[in-house]
């Protein structure tokens, strides 16, 4: 009887455990539902350098908005740089100013909660003063 006891107890024990590991894990994801593009890989980045008089264009699909959730930029050490994120409109999205002295390196590293959304079928245009390093990254979405 002690037996059936004891194997009745590590069953219910190791089933506690079971779940307890099993509901522990993080739950990692982008925006559910209507919000994230199915079929594709929603995620996308995009890195590079520009510098005054030049223009990147970043198109978003057809199909699908571009959300840009989180940004990086370095600049050439002993300048005062600036970098603008913009439609094809003109209407600005994000405007930075990197600063450095010297040999010291300052940077830029913004990650935003709800992103900039570039509409399907516009494009987002960087332009710089001066010589800038970049990072830009997020996901597409469903307009």
């Amino acid at each position: 009887m002690n037996e059936s006891r004891f194997q009745t107890l590590c069953i219910v024990g190791l089933a506690f455990l079971l779940g307890f590991v099993i509901s522990a894990q993080p739950a990692v994801g982008y925006p559910a539902g209507a919000a994230v593009s199915t079929g594709t890989n929603p995620l996308w980045s995009q890195g590079g350098e520009t510098s005054s008089g030049i223009t990147i264009s970043i198109p978003a699909d057809i199909d699908s908005d571009l959300i840009i959730t989180d940004v990086v930029l370095t600049s050439d050490h002993g300048n005062i740089e600036q970098l603008t994120l913009s439609g094809a409109d003109g209407k600005i999205h994000g405007k930075f100013q990197i600063q450095t002295a010297y040999s010291m390196q300052r940077h830029i590293s913004h990650s935003y909660a709800s992103g900039i959304r570039i509409p399907a079928g516009e494009a987002l245009e960087i332009t710089a003063t001066g010589r800038v390093y970049y990072s830009l990254s997020g996901y597409h979405a469903q307009p």
